[in-house]
């Protein structure tokens, strides 16, 4: 498996916002994710999937992987919490409208 960086977006428990994030974790092992920085050192936020998805397009990505993860194995006492990654196309034409 590879261990090159990833371009990510992260959506995390409530999914009421996204990050975009740097990966260089061999997929299916711990996280070793970099958030990207917004204003003031702060995770810069993307109020939907395709607002982060056109993010990473204007960054010359093809393609990103989502992230997202849920407490409740945790909470219903399995082992957790879980993560589940989904490989994301960026296409570029749909952030057009984002200008």
């Amino acid at each position: 498996m590879s261990t090159k960086s990833r371009a990510l977006i992260l959506s995390l428990t409530d999914c009421s916002h996204y990050l975009a994030a740097w990966g260089h974790e061999t997929q299916g092992e711990m996280p070793d994710w970099r958030v990207v920085q917004g204003q003031a050192g702060k995770p810069k936020r993307f109020p939907s999937l395709l607002a982060a998805k056109c993010w990473w397009a204007g960054q010359g990505k093809k393609e990103a992987w989502l992230v997202m993860q849920s407490p409740y194995d945790e909470m219903i006492g399995n082992q957790g919490p879980v993560l589940d990654e989904m490989k994301l196309v960026i296409d570029a034409d749909q952030c057009g409208w984002l200008s």
